[in-house]
């Protein structure tokens, strides 16, 4: 996966709206991933991950989207990051 955006704050939200646009599109679940930051307004991220199965993962609330109400990204050290999501 490769994202583009203005700034950090929007690369985060645009980064987690991939994520949940995977899982909608493609019932894609990640479980993990590789990520770098170029200049600070680009992410390569290798996904790992499973396809959704719910006898496999139970079910539990659907992620609607990502907010910038309350976004923090404060690299540190220590790094911190904050984002809303809603259910």
């Amino acid at each position: 996966v490769k994202l583009e955006s203005i700034d950090l704050d929007s690369l985060l939200v645009n980064y987690v709206s991939h994520l949940i646009y995977l899982f909608d599109t493609e019932n894609f679940l990640v479980s993990s991933s590789d990520i770098a930051i170029v200049e600070s307004n680009t992410i390569n991220a290798q996904l790992y991950g499973d396809f959704y199965d719910e006898r496999k993962h139970g079910y539990g609330v659907e992620v609607k989207a990502v907010s910038y109400h309350m976004l923090e990204i404060n690299p540190g050290p220590p790094s911190k990051i904050v984002v809303l999501l809603d259910l």
